[in-house]
């Protein structure tokens, strides 16, 4: 096996006529094989060769469905098509801004100045046209987030709110499904770390629950 460069997690070799992929985590691991029957080989050696060491997960799958690092893959091997899916984390999400007090709050005060913080999108007329109202990650009026602190923008301590925590699970989802929210993360990312004020905060609540 070689390691990637890029990866120091995911080791490959050449299987045959084709290749495997191995990735190895602290409490996960997944293999891919260009064949079904190499993949299967490939597992029983490395259950072999640690099961001394470590019990067999009961959540270890086989098949067409797999969770891997939180993330729900469904193969659908007629379609050619991969799902990916996290669930738990969007539940996680959902119970770690419920617990974090009122600067958290799905209707906050940063909602109420938006058409649809929530909600199905709809069409409005606009010089004649017809435009869809959607969903934002970010605020069309976002400049606050780069203001000084002040009166009305102070600095709130993390040991108050930590922004980071919301941010680093969001940017987890992001990452692995949900690229329409990655510019809006970038930006947060920015200020949550060096400079949390009540807009920061704002910002990193509402790109949450839009998620």
């Amino acid at each position: 096996w070689e390691q990637s460069e890029i990866d120091p997690c995911v080791f490959y070799k050449k299987e045959g006529k084709g290749f495997a992929v191995l990735c190895c985590h602290v409490d996960d691991s997944l293999i891919i094989a260009t064949r079904d029957e190499d993949g299967q080989r490939i597992r029983n050696e490395f259950s072999d060769a640690y099961a001394s060491r470590f019990a067999v997960s009961p959540e270890c799958t086989d098949g067409d469905v797999h969770e891997y690092l939180s993330m729900c893959i469904t193969i659908d091997r007629k379609a050619g098509t991969m799902t990916f899916k996290m669930p738990k984390l969007f539940k996680k999400l959902r119970t770690l801004l419920e617990s974090m007090g009122d600067r958290a709050k799905k209707k906050g005060r940063f909602c109420r100045k938006e058409i649809l913080i929530k909600g199905e999108a709809r069409c409005v007329g606009y010089d004649n046209i017809q435009k869809s109202v959607v969903r934002t990650p970010m605020a069309l009026d976002h400049k606050k987030i780069y203001e000084l602190s002040g009166e009305e923008n102070p600095i709130v301590p993390y040991d108050t709110f930590d922004s980071r925590r919301i941010l680093g699970l969001a940017a987890y989802i992001i990452l692995g499904i949900r690229p329409d929210a990655a510019h809006a993360a970038a930006i947060v990312a920015r200020f949550t770390g060096s400079k949390q004020t009540e807009a920061v905060i704002q910002s990193a609540v509402r790109l949450a629950w839009y998620l």
